[in-house]
């Protein structure tokens, strides 16, 4: 009795050279994330206001409902010569504003997932750092998807007009 093995499907050349294309937006958009992130750790290391994270211009708040008041020290009625700021004005660049307009969708969801999941009490630096890179991912790839589409469609269609 013999068992007949179908052959594996074969990928085509062309199909992995295209997936290759469609993964180098996503992987820039991470990389560059990645790069603002460092330099948004440096800023807040910088300003040394332990309650709240700055990524960019988006004020993240490490303890939303001020759960754990001794781990985030503050000043003491008594000190003079402590004091916090309401509020920072932070420019976030250029780079930093490219980025976040081209991956608007992805920032507008993960700031907003971040504000909602921190009403549960749970740190909005943490949903936001998890949940944007995976966001802007999906969101360029899409965009290359679609673009890789588009052009694919005019190629077709310029094909069929010489061919007539």
């Amino acid at each position: 009795m013999s068992i007949s093995r179908t052959p594996p499907q074969w990928v085509s050349n062309r199909t992995v050279k295209l997936h290759r294309r469609l993964l180098v937006l996503p992987l820039l958009g991470l990389l560059l994330f990645g790069v603002w992130s460092y330099g948004s750790y440096r800023f807040n290391q910088h300003i040394g206001i332990p309650k709240y994270y700055w990524w960019a211009s988006i004020r993240l708040d490490r303890d939303p409902l001020n759960q754990h008041p001794a781990a985030i020290p503050s000043c003491n009625p008594g000190d003079t010569d402590c004091w916090e700021p309401t509020s920072v004005w932070v420019d976030p660049g250029s780079l930093a504003k490219v980025l976040m307009t081209s991956a608007f969708p992805a920032f507008l969801l993960g700031r907003t997932l971040a504000h909602a999941i921190g009403q549960l009490g749970i740190s909005e630096v943490t949903t936001f750092m998890i949940s944007v890179p995976i966001l802007m991912f999906a969101w360029y790839y899409f965009l290359s998807w679609l673009g890789f589409g588009i052009i694919a469609r005019l190629r077709r269609r310029r094909r069929a007009r010489t061919a007539h």
